[in-house]
């Protein structure tokens, strides 16, 4: 029920805070089937669609100081944005499509089409 309250609300603010809760914990939490949660890529995903929902993720935001601490992949251009560090990782890994950022597209439609 919260997930669906903080996500209908679309507060950039609200989903990434919720964002931890539905990585890899959430693998363990029944509640939580059904809902786009349980991988490291589903909390990311939460992490970008909170950016795109207002969420600060630009250089020098908490969102970005923290994916350089934590996920060891920095801004290299003054402008960079989280999305870009996501894509850039991806990219470093071989992948073509980034799977975080697909979610997260999905995520959002998810959001759009319950709000119809």
């Amino acid at each position: 029920d919260l997930v669906e309250r903080v996500l209908a609300a679309g507060e950039g603010e609200a989903l990434y805070a919720l964002a931890p809760a539905m990585g890899r914990r959430a693998a363990r939490d029944p509640a939580m089937n059904g809902l786009m949660a349980g991988e490291l890529e589903h909390e990311l995903a939460w992490r970008l669609a909170a950016c795109e929902l207002g969420k600060d993720c630009g250089p020098g935001s908490m969102a970005m100081d923290s994916y350089c601490a934590h996920g060891g992949i920095c801004a290299s251009q003054a402008g960079d944005h989280l999305m870009d560090l996501v894509q850039q990782d991806a990219h470093k890994r071989g992948v073509t499509s980034d799977p975080a950022t697909l979610l997260m597209q999905q995520l959002l439609e998810a959001r759009r089409k319950a709000w119809r």
